[in-house]
């Protein structure tokens, strides 16, 4: 259904690994597969939110050791497909930049940064505290400019890609599925363009 929904709409994915589960071989035939299906592979993440994971938590060397076998095997058999690395919150008063972000910049086998943002309610949010008044959510700038200013200083002309990212759950209680998330994501998506 995923596949078919891609062709009618002419998306792009970028396929998320599950870096834990997935072997060299593995990832070859999942592409094999995706060709099968009409689906192209032109972007990969590697892992979802990896820093939580229990099999890498807080211990950016388990993540860096998982992926690079499954980059290596990318890289030889589809050169032409980008690969993202998982980035820690950017959370004042967390160590994830220092422990995460720092070593795994240092690394060579991605081509991007990715970033999962939620704005309010989750405790790593960039906006201050649990409550957002309605008016914040016409405002996202600094939700998509400190992620980019951080980033374009750590990796300077890497792409970063937001792969997740919404208003935080407290807002979502308040707001979902309303006009208000959905200025929220117009806004997000304008400042992001």
């Amino acid at each position: 259904g995923y596949a078919k929904v891609c062709q009618e709409f002419d998306l792009a994915p970028i396929w998320v690994l599950n870096v834990y589960e997935e072997t060299p071989e593995s990832v070859v035939l999942l592409f094999d597969r995706l060709d099968e299906l009409g689906l192209e592979v032109k972007a990969v993440e590697m892992g979802n939110e990896p820093y939580w994971d229990p099999r890498s938590l807080m211990n950016f060397w388990k993540y860096n050791q998982f992926c690079q076998p499954l980059a290596e095997a990318i890289r030889k058999h589809r050169p032409e497909v980008k690969i993202g690395a998982c980035f820690g919150p950017l959370t004042p008063g967390s160590n994830y930049k220092e422990k995460w972000n720092e070593p795994l910049s240092k690394q060579k086998w991605y081509d991007a940064a990715i970033y999962h943002e939620y704005y309010g309610g989750q405790g790593f949010a960039l906006e201050k505290g649990v409550q957002l008044p309605v008016e914040a959510v016409l405002y996202p700038e600094h939700y998509i400019d400190e992620p980019v200013e951080y980033f374009n200083e750590l990796l300077p002309g890497m792409p970063i890609w937001f792969t997740e990212w919404n208003i935080g759950s407290k807002g979502l209680e308040e707001w979902k599925n309303t006009g208000a998330e959905l200025l929220f994501i117009g806004s997000a998506v304008s400042r992001v363009i």
